[in-house]
């Protein structure tokens, strides 16, 4: 009989605990990433880090190289064709010097000063961007 009343009272325990006990209410899932245009945004931009910064840099000391100028501004559109949207704003601050370039070009010439603190941020960020995507280059 003791037997019966222990095992009563453990089962009452356990019940109560097991009413007692908050409900856990699952996560909404969060909007899956699209990985193929993320790895398709992140293998052009990666093909494009060297050029882009080496043409950057040339124009700090020379005239713009008009064919050079023209490859940059279309890999810059077919980044921007591409661009997942959690990756449009730091892509706008990367591609901001081609466009004050694009201005000055369309404009006939005038004076070019290019501030490139923005595009140096957002070339870490998207740098890790990538990264944290899982792209790792082809």
């Amino acid at each position: 009989m003791r037997k019966i009343a222990l095992t009563a009272v453990a089962l009452l325990v356990l019940t109560g605990c097991a009413t007692t006990a908050p409900d856990v209410v699952p996560e909404e899932p969060t909007a899956p990433i699209d990985t193929a245009d993320t790895m398709a945004f992140c293998e052009k931009f990666v093909d494009s880090l060297s050029d882009y910064a080496s043409f950057l840099g040339d124009i700090s000391t020379a005239d713009i190289n008009e064919s050079v100028y023209k490859i940059q501004l279309s890999r810059m559109e077919a980044m921007e064709e591409v661009a997942p949207a959690d990756a449009q704003g730091m892509l706008e601050q990367y591609a901001d010097p081609i466009y004050q370039i694009k201005e000055v070009v369309e404009a006939g010439g005038g004076e070019l000063t290019i501030n490139t603190n923005a595009y140096k941020t957002a070339n870490v960020e998207l740098i890790a961007y990538c990264a944290d995507a899982g792209y790792s280059g082809s």
